[in-house]
């Protein structure tokens, strides 16, 4: 395929418009962007091009040209190399998250140059449900200093983790947040109502952490789970049915879904057990 250069970003990036149909693309290829110039012809094999991005529909498109026009190139070049990385590592993934990624990470290296500090409340949580994301942030991390040298916050790093995640479930990245928002926020009911602190990184935070996310995701998709004891455990537990209820009232406030009852009766038992802690 013969490609018109219309920008090398790096030495493995370039930004280029297809000979044939005029449409521009970014094409990751190690070494495609060498000693390259703009306006320059070049035949590259398929063997050559690692990745093509055709990072727009019609949706996007005018986002899309306004982020070329105003990111530096090398901040371009790598965020295309972090989305290839990820696809390598997770398989297919949304094709916006080149757009939204090179967004965030621009903004936030922004900030960073401007001494203004970036806080992630969720990081814990993004850690510990989204290890494999997070361990791709690590390396969009090295990535970014090899780039811009640069070097972005562990929170930053979370960030990152959450848009991959987000990308790999076809969804947009406010649910991501808002989940784990919604888990932060459900923790904080319970501690307020035991007038008791969990500590992250125990098991018991982990392990309600864990819980409340499948909780989430099984009301979000309608599913319901099987629970014979829900009789006997508002009985015997009635403290910690009272709270799981609020919970529950929260859950259904926030996303507009009806939660089953099976649902209340586990968190239920998850509370006596912290409860009893």
């Amino acid at each position: 395929m013969v490609y018109q250069i219309i920008k090398p970003m790096n030495n493995n990036v370039i930004l280029a418009k297809e000979s044939d149909s005029q449409n521009e693309v970014i094409l990751i290829g190690r070494g495609i962007g060498f000693n390259k110039k703009p306006g320059q012809d070049v035949n590259l094999q398929n063997h050559e091009v690692d990745r093509i991005f055709r990072t727009y529909d019609e949706k996007y498109k005018e986002h899309y040209f306004s982020l070329l026009k105003g990111i530096d190139s090398s901040v371009l070049g790598v965020c295309a190399e972090i989305v290839s990385e990820a696809e390598k590592e997770f398989g297919k993934i949304s094709q916006k998250l080149f757009l939204v990624l090179t967004d965030h990470i621009s903004f936030a290296l922004e900030r960073i140059r401007n001494g203004l500090d970036i806080s992630n409340p969720f990081l814990y949580e993004i850690k510990m449900l989204y290890p494999n994301e997070y361990s791709m942030g690590l390396r969009a991390q090295k990535m970014i200093y090899n780039a811009v040298k640069i070097e972005i916050p562990e929170g930053e790093v979370g960030f990152i983790a959450l848009h991959i995640h987000a990308a790999r479930q076809k969804k947009d990245v406010k649910d991501a947040v808002k989940n784990t928002r919604i888990i932060k926020e459900l923790i904080k009911l319970i501690e307020s109502r035991l007038n008791k602190r969990i500590q992250m990184g125990t098991l018991i935070y982990d392990r309600l952490v864990s819980h409340l996310w499948y909780c989430l995701d099984r009301i979000e998709k309608g599913e319901s789970i099987d629970n014979p004891l829900g009789d006997t455990v508002k009985a015997q537990f009635p403290e910690a049915y009272a709270i799981a209820r609020e919970m529950v009232n929260y859950i259904e406030t926030s996303l507009n879904k009806t939660v089953y009852e099976n649902e209340l009766v586990y968190m239920t038992i998850h509370i006596d057990r912290i409860r009893r802690s």
